[in-house]
């Protein structure tokens, strides 16, 4: 099982099924599979569908209000399972709950049959002349690209677009491809406002955390120098 972050699932060459699940440390598990789920179904990218005592709802960042499906806005969660607090951090408490909801800090949205869709974390939002870009967006489709064995979108501080998205791009083996051809590539599959303005730049690997995250604070420091 895989957890945390929005990935296609997976068929390995054992035909072991890879499925993603939703949780916290917080609360546990939120959202999961189970094997009658269609393998093929358009919902397998789905991170399940909400388990039984839990309620998810899905609000607009700015004015709060309840979204309906297909609509991306932050997670809300309400569990059985979720803890009292934080010991010691009311302060912590009132930034995570509102209204006995408990603000996943998680954008995504549910389908009309109530599958769950992760999009990115809200802390990763880059905001693009007032248009809100979640990365893994842009790093889906770069990954498109036969020559991409990885990719990172990161945003690029500009004094009047707010976040420039720059993206750090790991090259495969014996592949040949330029920085022009990838933010063309990209191009073409969003709208203008969500174009990798800040550029392309190669790199041998991508920094990643202990657990295999990206450090994205990491690049931001190549992008200064």
């Amino acid at each position: 099982m895989l957890g945390g972050f929005r990935k296609i699932v997976a068929i390995d060459e054992s035909r072991n099924v890879l499925r993603l699940i939703y949780g916290a440390t917080e609360c546990g598990i939120i959202c999961q599979w189970s094997e009658q789920y269609d393998p093929e179904g358009p919902e397998y990218a789905s991170i399940g569908k909400i388990i039984k005592g839990s309620k998810i709802k899905v609000v607009d960042v700015e004015t709060k209000k309840d979204l309906g499906p297909g609509q991306e806005g932050e997670i809300y969660v309400q569990s059985p399972c979720f803890m009292a607090g934080y010991m010691n951090e009311d302060l912590a408490e009132e930034e995570l709950k509102e209204n006995d909801w408990w603000k996943m800090g998680d954008i995504g949205y549910y389908d009309d049959n109530g599958y769950l869709y992760f999009v990115s974390r809200m802390k990763d939002i880059l905001k693009y002349r007032g248009v809100q870009l979640a990365p893994s967006e842009l790093e889906e489709i770069l990954l498109q690209h036969p020559a991409v064995a990885e990719a990172c979108v990161v945003g690029k501080l500009h004094a009047i677009d707010g976040d420039q998205p720059a993206a750090f791009v790991v090259k495969k083996l014996n592949t040949s491809v330029s920085e022009k051809e990838l933010e063309e590539f990209v191009a073409a599959r969003v709208p203008n406002s969500k174009r990798i303005r800040a550029g392309v730049h190669f790199i041998d690997s991508i920094p990643k955390s202990a657990v295999g995250k990206y450090l994205s604070k990491s690049l931001l420091k190549l992008l200064e120098n």
